[in-house]
C-alpha cells in the first residue's frame, strides 16, 4: 500500500484519497497522508514538493504516539 500511494503522492500530492493534512500541536509543520484506513505517512516538505521526507509510517496510533 505504501508503494501504491507513494505513485498517488508523486502525480498529485493533494489527490483527495490521500486526505493530505497539515498536523498541529507539537507537530506542527508535519502534514500527513492516508495509505489506506489504518496506514497513515507522516511527511515534512521543504521548498514545496521539490523535497518531501517522510519521518514517519504506521498504523494510525504508531504514528501519532
Amino acid at each position: 500500500r505504501v508503494e501504491s500511494t507513494m505513485k498517488v503522492f508523486q502525480k498529485d500530492p493533494f489527490e483527495r484519497s490521500l486526505w493530505n493534512h497539515k498536523l498541529h500541536g507539537n507537530r506542527n509543520g508535519v502534514r500527513s497522508i492516508s495509505a489506506g484506513y489504518d496506514l497513515r505517512l507522516l511527511y515534512v516538505e521543504r521548498d514545496g514538493h521539490a523535497f518531501v521526507l517522510f519521518i514517519r509510517v504506521g498504523d494510525h496510533d504508531d504514528v501519532y504516539r
